[in-house]
Order: structure tokens, then sequence, then C-alpha cells
């Protein structure tokens, strides 16, 4: 047992240390034109010091045909504050992946994508009405329901357990039938809008897509029926730990042409990789924004804002897998251009415990504690805690892991995935590793 006031004594030690230390290493990537340095926190800081996200990553080394302004962005109000609107910067796109090159990339929280995430991969290509007819019995969350949709021939019901919007999956229209999403404030600045633009059309439009969480709102019968078939890329595949939570944690997207999600950030404490298993997605990006009273980082909330700038646009095809760390901000978009044939799409995300995006935590923790990883994930008191546990054996590790991870507090750690000591003290040290020394 760790208490919060315990964690936080972890975390001021850890940031005093980063300061005493000096924390001016930089740690060079070799990413061609898009090569700079990450800079920790400098001498004679205060812990609350951000650097300049063009200065952080790699990938945003000279971006953008407007200045970053991020004092400006900051202090503001929301219908001034200098917009980043600029050609999209390029991402990283690896293939056969080393684990080296995957852990340099997640420390630093740069998105990147896999091109081969999918090979061999059992899911991959199956389509939405299979998913359907092997698993009749599930049932999966319908987003940006409206109301007078309940009942009928759709077979809408709400899931008080849950406090969701549901469907079945053997409705028997989901996977050809579109379903407009319910109208938000800001939907004008989603991507879909510009396609809708050049179709010639008045107003956006969107598809609400849908959801399964087989992970955690399923009977273990059905989860376990699922998980014989789903298995994790090789670049998760390769430490017991990061397969045991991919495994655990996966969820599936479905979405029709013309569907996506809304700008959001998702309040999950690990690096999030979403696998493309069929048709074309793309994503817009950007790193959460600074603000003087925290951004609301749930569906649509930052449009309001006034600050919703993406960094990066990425194309992500079947097989292919985005990788991006904790609360980055992202909508979605299945561009019917994109997908000739009109079929439904499907993508699974899941969670990596390792590596840790540590290097990221540790610059743009001020940022973060205001939004959801705060309010839902409890980042300070949960994520960071681990530094007070190092050097504690396997039981203690996995009993951690049992109270950080709600999937995990279902029940006990399989046997065959332990969270072994050695995989415990590298969590620790990459999470206490402020200069990459």
């Amino acid at each position: 047992y760790v208490s919060q006031g315990a964690a936080a004594a972890a975390v001021a030690i850890a940031l005093a240390a980063a300061i005493r230390d000096g924390g001016g290493a930089a740690v060079g990537l070799d990413w061609g034109d898009c090569s700079t340095g990450a800079r920790w926190l400098p001498r004679a800081r205060s812990p609350l010091w951000e650097p300049q996200v063009a200065d952080f990553f790699p990938a945003l080394a000279g971006w953008g045909s407007v200045p970053d302004d991020e004092a400006a962005q900051a202090t503001a109000p929301a219908e001034e504050a200098p917009p980043r609107r600029a050609p999209f910067a390029p991402l990283a796109r690896e293939s056969d992946i080393t684990a080296e090159r995957f852990a340099e990339l997640a420390a630093l929280g740069q998105p990147f994508i896999v091109e081969d995430a999918g090979r061999d991969l059992p899911l991959l290509g199956l389509s939405c009405e299979e998913y359907a007819r092997r698993w009749p019995n599930g049932s999966m969350r319908a987003e940006y329901l409206e109301g007078e949709e309940w009942g009928g021939e759709w077979g809408f019901f709400r899931d008080e357990a849950e406090g969701e919007n549901k469907v079945p999956l053997d409705n028997g229209l989901w996977w050809h039938a579109p379903r407009p999403a319910r109208p938000r404030r800001g939907i004008e600045q989603h991507m879909a809008a510009e396609a809708d633009a050049a179709e010639g059309g008045a107003a956006p439009r969107l598809t609400a897509p849908y959801i399964w969480h087989v992970k955690d709102q399923e009977p273990l019968s059905t989860k376990r029926s699922v998980q014989r078939v789903w298995r994790a890329p090789y670049f998760a595949a390769r430490s017991p730990l990061a397969a045991w939570e991919a495994s655990e944690s996966f969820e599936l997207w479905f979405s029709l042409p013309g569907g996506g999600t809304m700008a959001h950030g998702d309040a999950y404490g690990e690096v999030t990789v979403s696998l493309q298993l069929r048709g074309v997605k793309r994503w817009r990006m950007m790193m959460v924004p600074p603000s003087p009273i925290g951004i609301d980082t749930s569906d649509g909330g930052v449009y309001s804002s006034g600050r919703w700038a993406p960094e990066y646009e990425a194309r992500v095809g079947p097989g292919e897998a985005l990788v991006f760390p904790p609360g980055y901000l992202h909508e979605t978009f299945v561009r019917p251009a994109d997908n000739p044939d009109g079929g439904c799409t499907v993508a699974t995300t899941f969670q990596m415990a390792a590596p840790a995006a540590s290097r990221y935590l540790h610059a743009w923790l001020p940022r973060l504690a205001q939004t959801n990883l705060q309010t839902e994930e409890r980042l300070i008191s949960s994520e960071w805690s681990v530094l007070a546990l190092a050097g504690l054996p396997r039981q203690a590790a996995a009993a951690l892991r049992r109270r950080q991870t709600p999937e995990a507090r279902r029940g006990p750690l399989p046997e065959e995935a332990p969270f072994s000591p050695e995989e415990h003290a590298e969590a620790v040290l990459a999470a206490a590793d402020a200069d990459g020394s």
C-alpha cells in the first residue's frame, strides 16, 4: 500500500532531482530532416516549467507556417487564441521496428506508425458482419446516440450499470446502415467538414461509430472467446507484461465511411496503440494546448476552446498501427474516398504497460494534470507512485498493477504473464530517468 502522500513525495523528489541535476542533456534521434533534441527541465527552472512543443517533439522541429506562440495560446481568450494551422508535420513510419526504437519513441511520447503491425494477425481483414455472426450475444456502445433512436429495429438499449447506450452485435443493421452522430458544437472543425465541402455539402456530417469493450463489459466467456483469436502485434508480444496488458485492454472500433470520432483525449496513463484491421482511417492529432483553466478533453470539448489546431494528419491502412502517448488529442474520420467499397471498417485499440512514456510525462505533467488523465485516471497518485515502489518483489509489483489497472482489478494476474522483478525495475528506472542517462 502506498498513500497519496507518499506518491506526492516521490513526485517532489523526482522533480527536485531533475532540477538539481540540471536535466539539460539532449536526446538525439536519427530522423532525417526532422532530427532534433528533446530538452528536459533546465537548471534553476520551476518544476512547472514546460518546453515548447516544437522544441520537444522531433517531428515538429521547424514545423508550421504560423508562429507557435504557446504563451499567447495560454493567455488569450478562446476567441482570440492564435491557431497553429499549418501544413501537417510528418509522422515517422516504421517497419520491423526494434524494441530499442519502439522504446525510444514511446518514452518521448512521439506519435508514430508501425506499417507492418498486422502481420500474421488472425483478425486482419475480418468483416464487421463476421463479428456479428461469431459473437451474436455481444453488445457494443453506440457513440453519439440520439434519444429518439432508442429501441425499434435497431435494438438500442440503456446499459445502466455502465451508463452507456448499447446496441446488440446481431441487430443486422449497424455494419451497413449509416447512423448520423448527434450534433455537437464545433463539429465544423472536424475533418469531415472538409470532405463534405468538397462534395458540395452545406454542413458537416458525421456517421456515428461503435465501440465494443471486450476488455471489461462482456461476460468472461465472450471475452475469452475473442481473446483466442485476438493476438498482440509482434512489437507488443516481445514482453510478457506488454502482451498481457494488450490482451486485457483491447477494444474494437467499427465505423462506416463518413464515420469517426470528435477530437478528444483518452484517460489512459499508458501508451495507446490503434491497429487498423480493415479499411482506412484518417487521424488528426495534437498535443494538449496550454490553457489557464485547462482543456476539456471529452469528445469535441477542445473545439469550443478555439485551440484545436492539429499538428499531424495520418492515413492508417489495414495492418498499420498508430502509436501515441497518454492524453494526446485526436480525432478520426473514415473518409469515403479512402474506402471506395463502402464497407464497414474495423480497428482495435489497446494499451501497453511497457515501455512507458516516461520523458513525455516528465515534461508535460503540469499540463496533463489539468485533463482527464488526472480527473479520471489519477495520473499523479497512480502512475507516479511507481517511483515509491522501487526494489519491491514481484508480489508487490503485481499488487500495484491490480490497483492501478481497472481491468486487472477484476481478476488475478495470469501466471503465464508475470510482472517480473526485472521488468518492474526497468519501468521504475524509465519513469525516474529525466535525462536518458
